[in-house]
């Protein structure tokens, strides 16, 4: 009989702890799995894969900018001042198309009212792997609506101990920052390092585009067709805004060495014939803004740029400037690859303090 009770009141206290901790961790929600942040809460923002589920899923918003290291110093504020609204950024550096596309998928789902979707369209990532995930360890369980295998999130040590880091940041007097400031790296970044850059112009590269062409280019057409292509025609009465990066003069340089230049001039020409027809995607590329891609103050390595240049393209997009339409493809293509084929690439080190 004591034995009995004994192990009932193990069973009632194990029951109470799980009980106690799922409901601080439904509360204080570090992730914003449940809700938003709460009033009066500081959120440590540190965490995008996990975090931006819980904003797509929770927060109330109608423009959405998501992507992968090209959208972390993209401010908020810009994008509202332009197009009016309210704007979320969720960036997750390195992030493939697939894994953007997912943040996407979830916000689509979650929140009716989202009108407006701004993405990179990366060069670099067009021939990636329209699948796979870059980490096999991804709670991917914040995207989904199974509340069953939420067990993970309220009972799993590092969520726990990231819902007790909440109350100490709060502690510390500190608050929730800003869509402007969520991700946002300009501060610790080194720009215009012409070091970096005597480096970079000697380098040679893959960047994704070394294996066999015709495994490149199909790879390719298959990553546009489903995590961008896709989602579009799912949603046709949200717009999709598509922005190409203004990578720096070093980033051809580094094709150049690897006689890649081609290749990936021919991969951006199959992501811009396969999305040419969606009514509802604008591609804007900046590729061709030789003021700043030849400036190497603007950059920190060969394509990561401050956030004036963010500014600069989002106005430029807003006047309906740097569109490429199908119409527009081959041209654009033909002027990138005379332009890069011909380039001093000395000229960089002219405006060198």
């Amino acid at each position: 009989m004591e034995s009995k009770a004994f192990n009932k009141t193990v069973l009632l206290i194990l029951g109470s702890l799980i009980l106690i901790t799922t409901v601080f961790m439904v509360v204080i929600d570090p992730y914003f799995h449940y809700h938003t942040g709460l009033s009066g809460l500081g959120y440590p923002m540190q965490k995008e894969f996990y975090q931006n589920a819980g904003v797509a899923r929770n927060y109330k918003y109608d423009i959405l900018i998501a992507g992968d290291s090209e959208t972390q110093n993209i401010k908020t504020s810009k994008v509202e001042s332009l197009w009016g609204g309210t704007a979320v950024k969720l960036p997750n550096p390195g992030a493939p198309f697939n894994e953007t596309d997912m943040v996407v998928r979830t916000a689509l789902k979650k929140n009716p009212d989202l009108k407006l979707v701004i993405r990179p369209l990366d060069g670099y990532y067009i021939p990636t792997d329209p699948y796979t995930m870059r980490y096999a360890g991804y709670d991917l369980y914040l995207y989904d609506d199974n509340l069953f295998n939420d067990v993970r999130y309220v009972l799993e040590k590092e969520t726990i101990v990231d819902a007790i880091t909440v109350l100490t940041y709060t502690r510390a007097g500190k608050s929730t920052i800003s869509f402007d400031e969520y991700s946002n790296v300009e501060a610790s970044e080194i720009y215009g390092n012409y070091d970096n850059l005597r480096i970079m112009l000697e380098e040679t590269v893959d960047y994704g585009f070394g294996e066999p062409e015709e495994v490149i280019y199909e790879r390719a057409k298959t990553n546009v067709c489903e995590n961008i292509k896709k989602t579009a025609l799912e949603y046709p009465d949200v717009e999709f805004i598509y922005f190409m990066p203004p990578y720096s003069a070093a980033y051809w340089k580094r094709l150049q060495n690897s006689g890649l230049t081609e290749v990936a001039l021919n991969c951006e020409r199959i992501a811009l014939e396969e999305i040419a027809g969606v009514g509802n995607i604008s591609v804007f590329s900046f590729e061709d803004l030789y003021e700043v891609t030849n400036d190497w103050h603007h950059y920190s390595d060969s394509i990561h740029f401050d956030g004036g240049v963010d500014d600069a393209m989002f106005e430029l997009i807003y006047k309906g400037e740097h569109e490429i339409k199908a119409e527009d493809i081959d041209d654009y293509i033909l002027r990138l690859k005379d332009h890069y084929a011909g380039f001093d690439y000395d000229s960089l080190f002219l405006s060198e303090d």
